[in-house]
């Protein structure tokens, strides 16, 4: 198994940089991520961070109902923040 092969970023602020390791560590060395998606995956960390900044993923985050544990140890899904609702 590739290393980085899953992610448990312990924030939303942590996002952008387990994404970036992902993206720097495992694809490359994945069996089972097709040529095509590595040869277009950054192949280093100016790359990388040249395509988001982490404002914009947290926002990003945020705005699809991400939030932080009130615990502090991860990442949960919170229905009110994207206006969902099981009533409509």
């Amino acid at each position: 198994r590739a290393k980085q092969s899953v992610l448990a970023p312990q924030s939303i602020s942590s996002l952008y940089r387990a994404v970036i390791r992902f993206m720097m560590y495992h694809v490359p060395e994945c069996a089972d991520i097709p040529r095509e998606i590595k040869e277009r995956s950054p192949k280093t960390t100016k790359e990388a961070t040249a395509r988001g900044t982490k404002q914009y993923w947290v926002k990003s985050a945020r705005k699809i109902g991400l939030k932080d544990r009130s615990d502090g140890t991860g990442i949960v899904f919170c229905e009110e923040i994207v206006g969902l609702s099981s009533s409509t």
